[in-house]
C-alpha cells in the first residue's frame, strides 16, 4: 500500500512468471544501486541518502557542508543536480547507467 499512496502502482508478480522475473530484476538492480551507495558512501567518507527525483528517477543527497569538502577530495566524476535546504543533490556516471536499468525495467 506505501508504493500505491506514492502514486506507484503494482501489479502483484505472482499472477504471471513474467512479473515474476520481472520484478526479480528490478529488485536486482535496486540492490546495486544500493550498494554502489554504500561504496560511494565509503569513498567519500559520508553520508548518502538515496533519493526519488522526478527528472532523474533517483539521485543522491548529502548535507552541504559535508558534500563540498568530500567532493572536492574525491577523483569520482560527482555531478551536482541541485541544492536546497543545505542538502545537495547529485549524481554519478554510475548512479545513472543503474537508474536507465531500472527504469528500463519499470517502464
Amino acid at each position: 500500500m506505501e508504493r500505491a499512496n506514492s502514486g506507484e502502482y503494482v501489479i502483484v508478480p505472482e499472477f504471471h512468471a513474467k512479473l515474476k522475473d520481472l520484478q526479480k530484476a528490478i529488485d536486482q538492480v535496486m540492490h546495486r544501486i544500493k550498494v554502489f551507495k554504500k561504496s560511494l558512501e565509503d569513498d567519500l567518507a559520508i553520508s548518502i541518502d538515496l533519493v526519488s527525483s522526478n527528472a532523474h528517477t533517483f539521485l543522491f543527497e548529502c548535507r552541504k557542508k559535508e558534500g563540498d569538502g568530500a567532493f572536492r577530495r574525491s577523483k569520482k566524476r560527482i555531478k551536482q543536480v541541485s541544492i536546497k535546504n543545505k542538502r545537495i543533490g547529485f549524481t554519478t556516471s554510475e548512479l545513472t547507467s543503474l537508474v536507465i536499468d531500472y527504469s528500463d525495467f519499470m517502464n
